[in-house]
């Protein structure tokens, strides 16, 4: 919850609620628990590398989701990913087939990759999954996965 305290305090407060989508907090019943007042789809203050550092001071791992979309991705934002940016993973979406994410984007093989369904809407969970090579199904298993350590891997 510290990393959203961090990342809420610089998101605006809804404004004109016509021209905003209405942001819903449900529970796993999908009740109704409030009404979020950020901009969510706006973007924070926090510097690319700052909440890089402050996820990694949190414990958190890091991911440049949908690197391969046209939109809201590093790549479009910025152009390139810096070598001083410590991702833990680089995400392709499941719009781009495996083999083409390698051709475009092999400049950065460096880093692990994963794919996912990056799911906005029910119809498209489980599109796409990145498979674990680990001992349980754990974060630190994860971490350790997408370190390449003690046998661990990821399988993209």
């Amino acid at each position: 919850m510290r990393l959203q305290e961090i990342a809420y305090n610089d998101l605006p407060l809804t404004g004109n609620k016509r021209i905003l989508h209405v942001q819903v907090v449900v529970n796993e019943e999908d009740e109704v628990l409030r009404f979020n007042d950020r901009v969510l789809m706006d973007a924070t203050g926090l510097g690319v590398e700052e909440a890089i550092g402050i996820i990694h001071d949190l414990g958190g791992i890091t991911v440049a989701c949908h690197i391969d979309r046209e939109a809201f991705s590093i790549l479009t934002q910025l152009g390139f990913i810096h070598d001083s940016l410590k991702f833990d993973a680089l995400e392709i979406s499941f719009r781009t087939e495996r083999e083409k994410a390698l051709k475009l984007f092999d400049i950065y093989k460096r880093y692990p990759w994963i794919t996912s369904s990056d799911a906005h809407h029910v119809p498209d969970i489980g599109r796409a999954a990145t498979e674990f090579v680990m001992k349980e199904a754990s974060f630190e298993e994860i971490v350790l996965a997408l370190s390449g350590k003690e046998g661990r891997e990821v399988r993209f």
